[in-house]
């Protein structure tokens, strides 16, 4: 009897527990599709909080703080280590924010084909060279067409948005390409990742 009473008792604990989890599961999902609720992306909130003052600073190599995306591309030439090991890169940013070594003139040159690309550390070309970035080769290889890569290591689809708005469309290009990875779509809801960044909510009719 003391057994069964025992187990019981634990059956009762356990049902508690998972009662108490669903209903807070459920509080919080009401609260979040309600705008109510803004929660920090488990991970960012560990980073270290010098990287944000980096940043704010523009001591950060690679990147500078951005009033209306939270941060950029730092313009400049720097070599830096691999991280999976093998020789360093050489990153070439323009004082634009695009990766690439020429030069980008207003108006497009005459007979030229501007294409803009924007989107996150795949479209910038993390971790190879200049000369290896997959928009480097598709210049090389189309004729009578300059490529501007506008990506950003990090950025999330939001950000791709406001650097197409904000630089992109500035540059009067033909052709727009939109880099994307699943991972953007989940950036999109971040309030902090490399630093604090904006985040727009629509409004809702009523």
């Amino acid at each position: 009897m003391a057994r069964r009473g025992v187990l019981a008792a634990g059956a009762r604990g356990a049902a508690g527990l998972c009662l108490a989890a669903a209903l807070f599961e459920g509080t919080v999902r009401a609260a979040l599709a309600g705008g109510l609720l803004h929660l920090p992306v488990l991970g960012d909130a560990v980073r270290p909080a010098v990287l944000l003052g980096q940043i704010a600073e523009g001591a950060t190599p690679e990147k500078m703080w951005s009033a209306t995306r939270g941060w950029a591309n730092a313009p400049g030439t720097r070599t830096r280590p691999w991280t999976i090991g093998g020789p360093s890169r050489t990153e070439t940013v323009h004082a634009i924010g695009a990766r690439r070594r020429g030069e980008v003139s207003l108006p497009t040159p005459g007979g030229t084909r501007r294409v803009v690309a924007v989107g996150d550390s795949f479209t910038f070309g993390a971790e190879v060279n200049d000369e290896d970035v997959w928009l480097s080769v598709a210049e090389r290889a189309l004729p009578s067409t300059e490529i501007v890569n506008l990506g950003v290591n990090g950025y999330g689809q939001d950000q791709a948005l406001l650097t197409l708005r904000e630089v992109g469309l500035g540059l009067h290009p033909d052709v727009v390409v939109v880099g994307f990875v699943g991972d953007d779509l989940e950036r999109n809801l971040f309030d902090f990742h490399f630093a604090r960044k904006p985040r727009r909510e629509t409004a809702r009719w009523r």
